[in-house]
């Protein structure tokens, strides 16, 4: 599924950064032991390697207890999406990980406002 996510360029194949995203959480999923924390606050928007390597590392080291032993009264994870059901004219979206809610703020979008 991942090629599906591919992006081309000049000719060439290159990844673009949201396919890049999905193809590790697809991963996440397939392999065993293996945990996925968000980074993206924790660096730059253009590299895929954050330059903040100790708050990463944290987060990293809360996914074993949490997912692999089972420990609890901590996050070890962000949310992670589920699913959507179209309910009227609102769409109502599950996560994985969001029983203590998500924070709202508001959304990113371009200078003209638009998504």
């Amino acid at each position: 599924m991942c090629k599906s996510l591919l992006g081309r360029q000049k000719g060439k194949i290159s990844w673009t950064g949201h396919g890049f995203r999905q193809c590790q959480l697809e991963l996440m999923y397939e392999v065993p032991n293996v945990g996925m924390v968000t980074t993206t606050d924790a660096g730059s928007e253009k590299f895929i390697h954050p330059p903040y390597k100790i708050k990463v590392g944290e987060r990293l080291a809360y996914w074993a207890p949490g997912k692999t032993y089972g420990k609890e009264g901590f996050l070890y994870a962000g949310p992670f999406y589920k699913s959507c059901q179209l309910k009227g004219n609102v769409v109502e979206i599950t996560f994985e990980n969001g029983n203590e809610g998500l924070i709202p703020g508001k959304p990113k979008t371009g200078k003209d406002s638009n998504w």
